[in-house]
């Protein structure tokens, strides 16, 4: 039996629902078109026997006689990337040694399949923090609507003690949000948050990934010292980031790094968010991203 360009020369045991030939009820010739498989959910294995379906999820899987299953990838499924392309705009660091989320505007989505891609956002007119839900989290009030939901991950800084990477865990109104940190009773009284570009993975599109990040940067002064990273769902990762101390203002230096997420930290699940996150060790003072990306594929 031949069956697209491989061929088959011992005859297939299993048969159609139909009972007739996997294939063409009447081939011509021996020559078969395609295969039918149904969607199923995952079989029983068979020891020492491999099986390959499909499921509900529209994707092909294999099977070995242990019961263990893989996806099996097609090419250019499941990857993600968002870019930097000549860019001009400062981003800000107005606080030494905490993480900033890159929100520039400038920040471009490339390549997308099963992922999405959000733009960032960033305000300087926070102006309380409040007790919420009995203290277990934070209210956080601003002067201008702040364009966050439920489930975005911002950075807090220009504070004392909200300098950190936080979840939205809810959005009461379009000038207050809710932050996953206990109320501290020394409040502040002012900020700035960014939620940065964002890809977020789809439905179908979680798994083991390779991220890959790059970026071109200027410094604002000379001789800062500059950490950048991707967060995934607000966490740093510490193994993919970059570090360099920056030369003369108007030079530039390239940032890269890249890791693998599978058994650590963990594989990349439906519905999780990553973004760029940057860190000025031990001083304020900006840096400008000439050209960067930051990319996801499954593997």
């Amino acid at each position: 039996m031949k069956t697209g360009n491989l061929n088959v020369t011992k005859k297939l045991s299993a048969t159609a629902i139909d009972s007739s030939p996997i294939g063409q009820t009447t081939p011509a010739a021996g020559n078969f078109t395609h295969i039918t498989l149904d969607e199923i959910s995952t079989p029983t294995p068979l020891v020492s026997h491999g099986k390959v379906y499909t499921k509900d999820d529209n994707h092909f899987y294999i099977q070995d006689g242990a019961g263990n299953e893989r996806q099996i990838l097609l090419s250019g499924q499941d990857i993600a990337e968002m870019y930097l392309y000549a860019n001009t705009t400062e981003s800000v660091i107005d606080t030494a040694d905490a993480w900033h989320l890159l929100s520039l505007a400038e920040i471009t989505p490339g390549e997308l399949d099963g992922w999405t891609y959000a733009d960032g956002t960033r305000g300087t007119d926070i102006t309380t923090y409040a007790t919420y839900d009995g203290g277990a989290s934070t209210l956080v009030t601003t002067t201008a609507a702040h364009n966050l939901s439920a489930g975005d991950y911002i950075s807090i800084t220009g504070t004392t003690n909200y300098n950190d990477i936080y979840k939205v865990l809810s959005a009461p109104s379009g000038t207050t949000f809710e932050i996953n940190k206990a109320w501290d009773t020394n409040n502040d009284a002012t900020g700035t948050y960014n939620r940065g570009g964002t890809l977020t993975c789809g439905a179908d599109a979680g798994g083991f990934y390779k991220v890959s990040l790059n970026i071109t940067v200027t410094p604002q002064t000379n001789g800062h010292i500059f950490t950048c990273v991707y967060c995934l769902n607000g966490v740093v990762c510490d193994k993919c980031r970059s570090r360099a101390k920056l030369g003369t203002a108007a030079d530039y230096s390239n940032l890269g790094a890249n890791g693998l997420r599978k058994a650590v930290p963990g594989p990349i699940a439906a519905g999780d968010k990553i973004q760029f996150a940057f860190k000025n060790i031990g001083n304020t003072g900006n840096f400008t991203g000439r050209h960067g990306n930051l990319n996801v594929h499954r593997i």
